[in-house]
């Protein structure tokens, strides 16, 4: 099982590989707690390879603190989920389809 410390440092990463000069102008990542408890995290996908990349909207709602929503909505990943729940972006960015 990853930790949080893995997906932020793996996160880190994804985000300065995009970093070409522009791409940092204009787009970037999200990350704010919301009071279910929980994260929302928006990933601006504009000018990246995801853009094209087939994404299936998530909708999991195990407890209080083990939920996700996640879907594609203007260019941006838009994810909200519990407090243990920060790894579908990666997830999806490093999945075949």
């Amino acid at each position: 099982m990853q930790t949080y410390e893995d997906i932020m440092n793996w996160l880190i990463r994804w985000y300065q590989s995009k970093c070409d000069g522009d791409w940092e102008h204009c787009y970037g990542i999200r990350i704010q707690t919301i009071d279910n408890p929980g994260w929302h995290v928006q990933v601006a996908i504009s000018e990246t390879d995801l853009v094209t990349k087939k994404f299936d909207v998530v909708d999991i709602n195990r407890s209080d603190f083990n939920w996700v929503y996640c879907s594609i909505k203007d260019l941006s990943f838009q994810g909200y989920c519990g407090v243990h729940n920060l790894q579908v972006f990666k997830s999806w960015v490093e999945s075949d389809s």
